[in-house]
């Protein structure tokens, strides 16, 4: 994550490969486990990027939210 002066939150994603002693969920690769998203100060509202989607995260990709 890098966060900039004039608010910018950006996400990024590197390779991901899946554990090489995992035998199921070789998905995990791509998302299927990962909550991402970026949440209001007070909690009330958020922006989602994933919540446990296979394919919801692509390898070396990256998000970014501008105020």
């Amino acid at each position: 994550m890098k966060l900039f002066d004039s608010g910018v939150i950006e996400f990024h994603h590197g390779a991901m490969t899946p554990d090489p002693g995992q035998t199921t969920g070789a998905d995990r690769a791509s998302g299927s486990s990962a909550t991402t998203w970026i949440e209001s100060p007070t909690g009330s509202d958020a922006l989602v990027v994933n919540i446990e989607t296979a394919g919801g995260i692509q390898p070396n990709s990256g998000y970014r939210f501008t105020p």
